[in-house]
C-alpha cells in the first residue's frame, strides 16, 4: 500500500500558510498457511514549507472480519524533517477465520494524524482504504490468507516438468478454441476427486480411441489439457489432438500424432515422472494461491 498525504497548515483566518508532503508505504506478504500477518511501515517526508520545520505523524489501521493490532509506534507520534525517512513502524492483523470451510473477505483501512511543529500545531486526520484480502479454511490443511484483486496463477516450468509443460504451452498456442488457461480464458478449479477421475478416464481411457503408449517415449503416460482437475477438462480423448513433445539436443519440438479438426483439448505422450510432477505443482499452487473450488486461474508456462 502506498499513500500520499498533503498536509496544510492553516492560519486562524483560514488561509493556507504552509504545506508538507508525506508518503506512507505498508509492505506485507501474508502467508497462505496462516491467518496472521504484519505490515512494515515506511514514511518519507517530502517538501515542506518554511513555516513547517517538521511533521509529527501517527498511524493506525482497522479491518473488517479481522482483529487489528496496536497502532504503529505504540500509538505515539514520530517526528520527521524534510527528506527524512523512517522504516520502524509495524501494523498487525489476525483474521477471525479458523477453518471449518469458512471464507471471508477482509478490507483494511488506515487513519493517520499529522501535526506541524514550530507553529501553532494543527492536527490533520486522514482516512483511506488499503488492500483487500481473502482468508479461508477451504484449501489445504491450514487456514490462510491471500491478497485479492488478481487472477490466481499455476506456474509450470519446462526446466522441471519438460514434456508436460511443453504440451500445455502447445495447447495454449494451437487449440482452435484458443488460449485456454490464459488470463482471457482461465481454467476453473474442481475440487471433487470423483469428477476428476471421471474426466481423466474420458480423456485417456474411454473408447473409441483409448490412449496407447508410444515405445519411443520413456515411461510413456497420458497427460491431458485442459486438466482433469478443471471444469473445462474431461473431453472424450478421441476428440482431442494427440501430440508427442520431444527434446532433441536441448531443443523442444512437438509431433502431432493425430490432428482433430476444431479440437477443444490435447492428449500428450509424456514421461510419467514429468506428468505426475506437473500434477504435483498444480496441487501446490492451488494451496499457495488458495484457489477455491470453482475459482478461476491461469496456467503460466516458464522456461
Amino acid at each position: 500500500m502506498r499513500h500520499n498525504i498533503v498536509y496544510a497548515l492553516v492560519s486562524p483566518d483560514g488561509q493556507v500558510i504552509g504545506t508538507a508532503a508525506l508518503t506512507v508505504v505498508a509492505a506485507s506478504e501474508p502467508s497462505p498457511t496462516s491467518t496472521r500477518w504484519q505490515e512494515s511501515i515506511s514514511l518519507l517526508a517530502g517538501a515542506m514549507s518554511p513555516t513547517i520545520p517538521a511533521m509529527k505523524v501517527s498511524l493506525r489501521s482497522d479491518c473488517t472480519q479481522c482483529i487489528a493490532g496496536p497502532p504503529a509506534w505504540g500509538g505515539g507520534y514520530i517526528e520527521l524533517y524534510q527528506g527524512e525517512e523512517d522504516h520502524t513502524g509495524t501494523l498487525s492483523y489476525d483474521s477471525t477465520v479458523r477453518g471449518g470451510g469458512l471464507s471471508q473477505r477482509t478490507q483494511i483501512s488506515y487513519r493517520s494524524e499529522v501535526v506541524s511543529t514550530g507553529a501553532n500545531p494543527v492536527t490533520s486526520p486522514q482516512n483511506w482504504a488499503g488492500p483487500s484480502l481473502r482468508c479461508d479454511g477451504q484449501v489445504g490443511l491450514y487456514p490462510g490468507c491471500i491478497v485479492t484483486g488478481h487472477l490466481a496463477q499455476v506456474t509450470i516450468g519446462k526446466s522441471l516438468y519438460g514434456a508436460a509443460a511443453v504440451a500445455y504451452e502447445w495447447a495454449q498456442n494451437n487449440l482452435t478454441n484458443g488460449r485456454l488457461g490464459t488470463e482471457k480464458k482461465p481454467l476453473t478449479r474442481d475440487a471433487d476427486d470423483k469428477r476428476t477421475d471421471k474426466r481423466r478416464y474420458y480423456s485417456c481411457e474411454a473408447p473409441p480411441r483409448p490412449f496407447v503408449g508410444d515405445p519411443s517415449v520413456r515411461d510413456d503416460s497420458c497427460d491431458e489439457f485442459p486438466f482433469a482437475k478443471s471444469r473445462e477438462g474431461g473431453t472424450i480423448g478421441s476428440m482431442c489432438t494427440e501430440i508427442i513433445p520431444r527434446n532433441v539436443g536441448g531443443v523442444w519440438s512437438v509431433t502431432v500424432v493425430r490432428d482433430e479438426p476444431v479440437a477443444p483439448c490435447i492428449r500428450a505422450h509424456v514421461p510419467k515422472d514429468e506428468n505426475t510432477g506437473a500434477g504435483g505443482q498444480l496441487g501446490r499452487d492451488v494451496q499457495s494461491e488458495r484457489i477455491l473450488d470453482g475459482e478461476a486461474y491461469q496456467v503460466v508456462i516458464t522456461p
